[in-house]
């Protein structure tokens, strides 16, 4: 037996504020073995609001473990049409602490329309026990949501909390909000349940945590063709968070989030999921900002066959997945966040982080591939296609995870902490010349022992990474590269225990300069900064110009028990030094002496002030040349004597200001002392005096020197 609530009408022009069935309160008592129990219900064609329920009352249960059941069983709300906002199923405004739940099971609702948007459920308590919805399915209805906002929303040891359970959600419309709204202190937990064609031209097509702390889990459950225009899924903020486990996400869309969108402190943990062949304009995957409190979460996914898509591309889809249902031409695409997303143009980041943290564990992001209708002829347009871009003191922590088959350049990072650790990235090829793999501003970047190999490239350069303090390459593989790798400026550098090796399988010796301008292949290029290399190795680089493996420019280098080997240049087949500073065109020291080893090139546009190649400390007085003719002793010297302070490898020292040459007799009695002022000094005017004991020589020597320096001439 079936009872049927049929075209039931307002008889006022207001049309809102009514119920079929209104329960103020449901007493609860002990031993009552009957359970509040609608069932078999149908309610159809009307514009009044079912069911509002307003709590259960105690009335003197003294057994707390009796459960007490409102159970709505086998009822179809289909056909309603609310002309102002409305309700079918309302729990309104109560605070239940007793042993007590509302259940919903194998029931549906189909094809309910709210003029100005409305509720097929409202459950607006706190409970210790969860709303149960289960085995119930919601088809084609519009501007119709689940809203969850508790009574009082201090009151977190209780809740408003609903539990969907093997439900089907298809064909929705909920348009302006998600299809389920989470207020404060509101919880959503959805377990083997699916979501399909749901689109909203708001925030989060299924899940909306909308204020402070609302928490949405998900289970075993499966989300395909949905569409929102902020957060295709979901989209939280606030504190809220969500967390998915198990779950599939396939042919999603958004113009920015195909998955969601994170703000304002929330938080988004996606564990053992496939993230498959979802779409987006901008951050087409997920989007966070402002989440600095929480570390976002992606672990043990599958993320592939993800791309960005143009603007004409998303309107297609959509079109093709809803253009010919009869609510689609009653859609409103002319509000400020769309159209300001409409103008978005080539600006596409899969993953994007702002003042937040992320990271990705055990995870396979695959066969992400760059706009599908980009035209790669223009290879002048400015473009932005990563799969990562973070900013604004952000944290980027990539782990135990693979990254391959890609077109898709992976991090763009400025102000932000990026750590890739026992990760494998392999198979990515380019096609612009503005491609990077890496693009790393003010950062600081570490790669520990991870691989990179096969890495095919149109551009000049694969790494691009400058301002940062801080660059690390630690137990790291880069192999089988056709471009220039890393270029570093104005940043310090540490590689430790790393392996370099072109793709320069056969590499013999080329002479051509047209030819090798086709294969540039250079390691590392460094400028205005420091790097230091310890036990790593460097094959096979080739560069049309200076320094085949490493060019140094304008800064600091050290070399330690590192191996460089079939590596070609014009000059300088392995390392290529170049400077153009006041001390040491190429190296300058101050403790010891490096080693120079015979065969190592130096260019000859190495410039300073002094010592174009090498320049050291003072190391030695040296007379460069004096006037010599015979010279009674107290007779005035009117010959001149040239002297310089000079290093190891006999270059003069003219930038010490400091220092002091002595003229001394033999006696080392001081006679005057010159100022050492950036050049050799010229002495003159001097009287040289012979002790009692030298008169019968007729040599008398002289000695300059520097206090510092033990030296004697």
């Amino acid at each position: 037996m079936c009872l049927v609530f049929q075209n039931f009408k307002y008889s006022d022009n207001l049309k809102t504020g009514s119920q079929i069935l209104r329960v103020d309160e449901i007493s609860l008592m002990n031993k009552n073995s009957e359970n509040s129990l609608l069932q078999n219900i149908t309610i159809e064609g009307s514009e009044i609001n079912f069911f509002s329920f307003r709590g259960f009352k105690d009335v003197g249960i003294t057994d707390k473990s009796q459960l007490f059941l409102l159970l709505i069983q086998n009822c179809i709300f289909r056909d309603n049409l609310f002309v102002n906002e409305g309700s079918l199923l309302s729990f309104e405004r109560f605070i239940n602490e007793n042993n007590a739940l509302i259940q919903i099971e194998d029931s549906s609702f189909v094809n309910n329309y709210f003029s100005a948007g409305g509720q097929l459920i409202k459950s607006n308590l706190n409970s210790k026990n969860a709303v149960i919805l289960q085995n119930s399915t919601f088809i084609h209805n519009f501007q119709a949501i689940i809203l969850l906002q508790a009574v009082e929303t201090l009151r977190t040891d209780i809740p408003s909390v609903l539990v969907i359970d093997n439900c089907n959600f298809s064909n929705n419309f909920p348009l302006i909000e998600a299809l389920v709204k989470l207020k404060s202190n509101s919880k959503v937990i959805v377990t083997q349940s699916n979501f399909e064609k749901t689109i909203s031209i708001s925030r989060g097509s299924i899940f909306l945590g909308d204020y402070q702390k609302a928490e949405i889990r998900v289970m075993n459950s499966t989300f395909k063709n949905n569409f929102a225009v902020d957060g295709g899924i979901f989209f939280v903020h606030y504190e809220s968070k969500i967390s998915i486990d198990q779950s599939v996400f396939e042919q999603n869309l958004a113009y920015s989030g195909s998955i969601g969108v994170i703000e304002n402190q929330g938080l988004s943990i996606i564990m053992n999921t496939l993230i498959k062949n979802n779409h987006g304009i901008k951050n087409s995957i997920l989007s966070v900002l402002d989440a600095i409190n929480n570390q976002q979460i992606l672990d043990n996914c599958t993320i592939e066959l993800n791309h960005p898509v143009s603007l004409k591309n998303i309107q297609s889809e959509v079109q093709t997945i809803w253009g010919s249902d009869i609510f689609y031409n009653q859609i409103n695409w002319q509000n400020d966040r769309v159209q300001m997303l409409e103008q978005h143009n080539l600006d596409e980041i899969q993953i994007s982080i702002s003042k937040s943290n992320l990271r990705i564990s055990n995870t396979v992001i695959a066969n992400t591939s760059s706009f599908t209708d980009f035209n790669y002829s223009e290879q002048s347009i400015i473009h932005k296609q990563y799969l990562i871009e973070s900013n604004l003191q952000s944290n980027v922590l990539i782990n135990n995870s693979q990254i391959a088959n890609t077109t898709i350049m992976l991090i763009n990072s400025a102000s932000t902490d990026i750590s890739i650790q026992n990760s494998n990235i392999q198979n990515i090829n380019y096609f612009n010349q503005l491609d990077r793999l890496f693009k790393v501003d003010s950062a600081h970047f570490t790669i520990y022992n991870s691989t990179v190999i096969n890495i095919q490239s149109q551009g000049q350069m694969l790494i691009e990474i400058q301002r940062s303090l801080q660059v690390n390459l630690t137990l790291t593989t880069f192999q089988n590269f056709n471009t220039n790798l890393l270029s570093i400026i104005s940043s310090i550098s540490i590689f430790t225990t790393s392996n370099f090796v072109t793709n320069q399988n056969e590499l013999t010796l080329i002479t051509d300069k047209k030819i090798m301008s086709q294969r540039d292949n250079r390691i590392v290029f460094i400028k205005y900064g420091a790097i230091a290399i310890t036990n790593s190795s460097f094959s096979r680089g080739l560069i049309t110009e200076n320094g085949g493996a490493i060019l140094v420019v304008n800064s600091i280098l050290s070399l330690i028990n590192s191996n460089f080997t079939e590596n070609q240049a014009k000059q300088g087949g392995a390392l290529a030094l170049q400077c153009s500073q006041q001390r040491g065109g190429a190296i300058a020291y101050n403790k010891n002496r490096p080693v120079m080893i015979a065969g190592n090139y130096f260019d000859e546009f190495n410039q300073a002030k002094y010592g174009n190649d090498i320049a050291g400390y003072p190391f030695n007085v040296k007379v460069l040349s004096y006037t010599q003719y015979p010279l009674a002793s107290g007779q005035q010297y009117s010959g001149t004597i040239k002297v310089a302070i000079v290093d190891a490898d006999s270059n003069i020292i003219t930038t010490d200001n400091s220092s002091q040459i002595l003229e001394l007799n033999y006696c080392l009695e001081i006679l005057k002392s010159q100022m050492l002022m950036d050049q050799a000094k010229l002495m003159d005017n001097l009287n040289f005096k012979s002790l009692m004991e030298q008169q019968s020589s007729k040599i008398c020597k002289f000695r300059g020197f520097q206090e510092n320096i033990m030296c004697r001439f």
